[in-house]
């Protein structure tokens, strides 16, 4: 399962994450021969220590003009750093090998330089995967190839790329030894800073002009702007955090940002843009009119034992078989098309699974989000909903009588072609390839119940 996948599940819970207990005698000092600690933070009431020193000395660190970060550097004489801009090379580590006033002096400095190089080096990542990430999505739109004019707004874009910062959260600021609260700490303190501050997530989501409307087909050539755009907001963002001593220590609070982060730049470039492909996969889909049509109760490799009009012997690596999608449950999926119902989708399904474009429970089990809107949550840094294409459960019926009577499906209208007869002089009915029901076995005569074709 994709890491992106997992990421959604996992920052679903930070709201209720219960901050660091506090540890009594931690070694916060700079050489600390157990390296810095995020329970410094609150081990050392560096909170505190902002707020004295911002009471003491805002005004004649002209903090009102530079913002709290530069404030605090250039008071400290720290004159030649730029902290609060996503520069290169502009904002080094603090040393622990020198002298500081206090550990919590140091743990500032080194809260302020951790902001700055998260941020830098999430940008670059993007930077990094944009070019691999674009020739992927090129390639999503054409094997689904939707109608030319099938377009999505600039917003939801946005909203996708921005649901990156929970993804590249993940990567760092884990506690070493820390099994149990690893990974949350630098993506909750992510998350408060922009509950805190509705102008850093405000920042995030700026668009340059009124929300305009991207073909999915341009989608891949316009990613690089997309990216570019989306880079100068994650730089105003940390402008934002930085500047204001309340936002920095709300996003500072957790102690993510008080470790030595190590990430992978490689590991988030190729994770970073896993929901901008399953998000614009999802898109061409729906532009199709293609929906994702669930078989409750049935296994596909069980009604393949009972009838030999569908084939499914064993299951792809891929937990596939032809067309179908089998869960955990004993539910199975395929896709189905209303306006072409001879479409078994089997080549599609095969190279979903091959390119890693999405993981199938992704592209099927979209029961709550189908026809929704995908937009960027701050409270969990990610999206709510990213598959939003349709989907239709199946109505099966024990008989080809009630199969004609009852609706086709429990929440979705009938396909156009629903109970067409097979020819004018016979009983039976033109059937999906996506159906799994009773009539393709043969009736109590022995008689075949339906075609799949006119």
């Amino acid at each position: 399962m994709f890491l992106s996948h997992l990421v959604i599940c996992f920052l679903l819970s930070l709201a209720d994450a219960s901050p660091l207990v506090r540890r009594q005698n931690v070694d916060c000092a700079p050489d600390s021969p157990t390296g810095l600690k995020a329970e410094c933070w609150e081990s050392l009431g560096v909170d505190k220590f902002i707020q004295d020193w911002m009471a003491a000395n805002a005004t004649a660190a002209d903090c009102g003009n530079l913002g709290f970060a530069q404030c605090y550097l250039q008071f400290n004489g720290l004159t030649t750093l730029t902290c609060d801009l996503i520069t290169s090379s502009t904002c080094p580590p603090p040393s622990s090998s020198v002298e500081y006033s206090s550990n919590q002096h140091f743990y500032v400095l080194w809260n302020i330089y951790a902001v700055y190089q998260f941020f830098n080096q999430y940008s670059q990542a993007m930077s990094n995967g944009v070019g691999l990430a674009g020739q992927t999505v090129g390639k999503i739109v054409s094997a689904v190839a939707p109608p030319v004019e099938a377009n999505e707004p600039e917003s939801a874009l946005l909203g996708v790329l921005t649901s990156t910062i929970g993804i590249v959260s993940t990567f760092a600021g884990v506690i070493p030894g820390g099994a149990g609260t690893a990974v949350n700490l630098i993506a909750g303190g992510i998350s408060q800073a922009l509950e805190f501050n509705k102008g850093v997530s405000d920042a995030l989501l700026k668009q340059t002009a009124n929300d305009r409307f991207i073909q999915l087909g341009d989608i891949s050539a316009s990613l690089a702007e997309l990216v570019a755009d989306y880079q100068l907001n994650l730089l105003d963002a940390v402008s934002k955090i930085q500047r204001d001593d309340a936002t920095f220590r709300a996003a500072c609070s957790t102690g993510g940002f008080s470790q030595r982060i190590t990430t992978s730049l490689t590991i988030q470039s190729n994770e970073l843009y896993r929901q901008l492909q399953l998000f614009v996969l999802s898109s061409t889909l729906r532009a199709n009119g293609i929906v994702s049509a669930k078989s409750t109760g049935l296994s596909a490799l069980q009604v393949a034992t009972e009838t030999d009009q569908i084939s499914c012997t064993a299951l792809s690596p891929g937990g596939f078989c032809n067309q179908w999608w089998i869960d955990n449950e004993g539910n199975t999926y395929s896709f189905h098309n209303p306006g072409d119902t001879a479409n078994t989708h089997v080549a599609l399904t095969a190279m979903i699974v091959d390119e890693g474009w999405a993981t199938l429970d992704q592209v099927f089990k979209v029961e709550a989000c189908a026809g929704q809107k995908t937009a960027f949550d701050p409270a969990t840094l990610g999206l709510g909903c990213i598959a939003t294409h349709g989907f239709c459960e199946w109505n099966y019926q024990p008989d080809l009588a009630q199969t004609r009577a009852q609706p086709q499906f429990k929440n979705c209208d009938n396909d156009p072609n629903w109970g067409t007869l097979c020819s004018s002089f016979e009983e039976r009915i033109l059937i999906p390839e996506s159906y799994l029901g009773p009539i393709l076995k043969p009736d109590k005569n022995g008689f075949s119940q339906f075609c799949k074709s006119l």
